[in-house]
């Protein structure tokens, strides 16, 4: 049984850090449409950096990480509110924001932007957007070889699952709760089908049990948060949330032991950065996916 920290955080940076720079080079694209990028997503920042074009970034959403590569890079706002004045002040050839960015989209667009649009709510979105930033940048060749390995991890994954199910074992159900205490309905929420999560559980030949947009649970009854009874409980928590130990987050769960996860300890509690950031370490989140809802996998992205 895996532990709550099954990878510490050391071990998880690490594998991570490999898998961003395996193809990545040092030097900025020589393209002039990235000389100076403004990203508005962690995960469009990931792909910014995966491709080598950390130094390419003079600005990005609050909620990045911050970038050794590029100690120089700024904040400019978040999601729904981006300081539209800074991010003119930054100058940038290019603004790279997502789909559901449309406020922003126009606001810019109306200034006289640049803006490339992306989608990062499913995986082959996330493998397109290697593309086309790749493409905008002029590393295409580094793009595509990038995408090509990541789908090839991502298909390995599926087929060492395949080979564990020649049983023809039935899809686990599978609830995906979002929050940092486990156990307390009223402080998380459910994801549903319109983010990244039912594409990874697909991928592992799963189901996400939820299929409605993702809402709180705050109105939730125990009652009716008890009909749900999933096979198994993926709780995904903010990385600088307390940490808990495996007998503690058990514990904490115990006001729902008619549930069949809970009686049977399927329930896990992540807080790796490749569950909140929808960008190409997607790869790193269907392998754990994978091995906690089939224990004996050991699996190996070669990285």
């Amino acid at each position: 049984m895996l532990s709550i920290n099954h990878l510490g955080a050391k071990r998880g940076r690490r594998v991570l850090l490999s898998l961003f720079l395996l193809l990545s080079g040092n030097s900025p694209a020589l393209c002039d449409t990235c000389a100076r990028v403004v990203s508005l997503a962690p995960s469009i920042s990931e792909v910014m950096v995966s491709l080598g074009l950390a130094e390419n970034l003079v600005g990005v959403s609050r909620y990045d990480m911050p970038f050794e590569a590029n100690e120089h890079v700024e904040s400019v706002g978040g999601y729904i509110d981006p300081n539209y004045e800074q991010v003119l002040s930054l100058e940038p050839t290019i603004v790279f924001l997502l789909k559901e960015h449309q406020a922003a989209f126009e606001k810019l667009t109306k200034l006289g932007v640049r803006v490339a649009r992306l989608e990062h709510r499913d995986i082959d979105g996330i493998l397109d957007s290697v593309i086309l930033i790749g493409t905008e940048c002029g590393v295409g060749e580094k793009a595509r070889t990038l995408r090509e390995k990541l789908v090839a991890q991502s298909n390995g994954v599926t087929k060492e699952v395949d080979n564990y199910r020649k049983n023809n074992l039935p899809p686990q159900k599978v609830l995906i709760l979002l929050g940092d205490e486990p156990g307390a309905l009223r402080s998380l929420y459910v994801s549903g089908n319109d983010g990244f999560f039912s594409d990874l559980l697909s991928r592992v030949h799963a189901v996400n049990l939820y299929q409605d947009q993702t809402t709180s649970l705050q109105g939730l009854s125990q009652e009716g948060f008890l009909q749900l009874d999933p096979d198994c409980i993926i709780q995904i928590a903010d990385p600088k949330a307390p940490r808990f130990s495996r007998a503690d987050f058990l514990r904490k769960w115990q006001s729902f032991k008619e549930l069949r996860a809970v009686r049977s300890e399927k329930i896990y509690y992540f807080q790796d950065l490749a569950f909140h950031i929808p960008g190409p370490r997607f790869i790193y989140a269907q392998k754990l996916l994978a091995e906690v809802l089939y224990p004996s996998l050991k699996i190996n992205l070669g990285v």
